[in-house]
């Protein structure tokens, strides 16, 4: 399993128009130039945004806070074929004293490896 994830910085929003095979429908907030292009990048390689599979209440899906402004720019994507090893998404908060963002994580049916951004399992 190719697993693509970071802090993108964009917004791809709740909407999945335009984007259906690539955004789940299930975001956050709106979506901006960026979130476009995060959106595009996906759909060119075949790649699905895991965090916008499933639904969640607005706390579980925010992954940076700064003050009053809350986003989420953190996202897991995998290839198509394997949307359906995916089983879940999740946020675990932090010390938002220190840090500003949240960890990102996702539930397969397979065990997968991250290292320096390689997934393999």
């Amino acid at each position: 399993m190719v697993v693509f994830a970071g802090d993108m910085n964009g917004h791809v929003g709740s909407s999945n128009v335009g984007y259906d095979g690539t955004h789940g429908g299930f975001g956050y907030g709106s979506r901006n130039t960026d979130g476009t292009r995060i959106l595009e990048f996906a759909d060119g390689l075949n790649l699905v945004i895991c965090n916008t599979l499933f639904t969640k209440q607005e706390a579980k899906l925010v992954t940076y806070v700064a003050g009053p402004v809350k986003s989420t720019v953190d996202y897991i994507m995998v290839r198509q074929e394997d949307k359906a090893k995916i089983q879940a998404t999740s946020i675990h908060l932090i010390n938002r004293l220190t840090l500003l963002h949240s960890a990102l994580n996702a539930a397969c049916s397979n065990p997968v490896y991250i290292v320096s951004g390689i997934s393999s399992n």
